[in-house]
């Protein structure tokens, strides 16, 4: 297999960056909807749905410390409709995590970035239809 070039290594890790914040801010989102007896299961609302893309996602976030294991692995997989758990359950057994300061700064940020970058092309837009408008005249 050939070596990849600088760029297209950039290309790859500029598409990664969104998806690795994008878990980040599904994961602030979950909550526990209620605990399911006997045995103390957790229902989680919004919870996500860990394949190997989120596993590698959720690794850099902790990597970069903007999260850290709750507790120990926990019996996960899903519920019935009605609230009880299904005969070949657990599925698997996975961390649970949950969203440090640091995290809670990243998140703040890129949504004030966001709100920043669409202020300035707003305001180019206004300009130059102002400066077309002047022309005009």
């Amino acid at each position: 297999m050939a070596e990849q070039s600088q760029f297209e290594k950039w290309r790859i890790d500029r598409k990664r960056e969104p998806e690795i914040l994008r878990t980040l801010r599904h994961l602030a989102r979950q909550r526990v909807a209620l605990i399911l007896q006997p045995g103390n299961v957790w229902v989680i609302e919004g919870a996500l749905t860990v394949d190997d893309q989120v596993r590698a996602d959720l690794r850099t976030c902790l990597l970069r410390g903007w999260i850290e294991g709750a507790s120990g692995p926990i019996p996960t997989g899903p519920v019935n409709k009605d609230g009880s758990i299904p005969g070949q359950w657990p599925k698997s057994l996975d961390p649970v995590f949950k969203v440090t300061a640091a995290g809670w700064v990243v998140i703040q940020n890129t949504r004030t970035l966001l709100t920043l970058k669409v202020l300035v092309a707003i305001l180019s837009v206004a300009a130059s239809i102002a400066s077309v408008l002047a022309i005009v005249k």
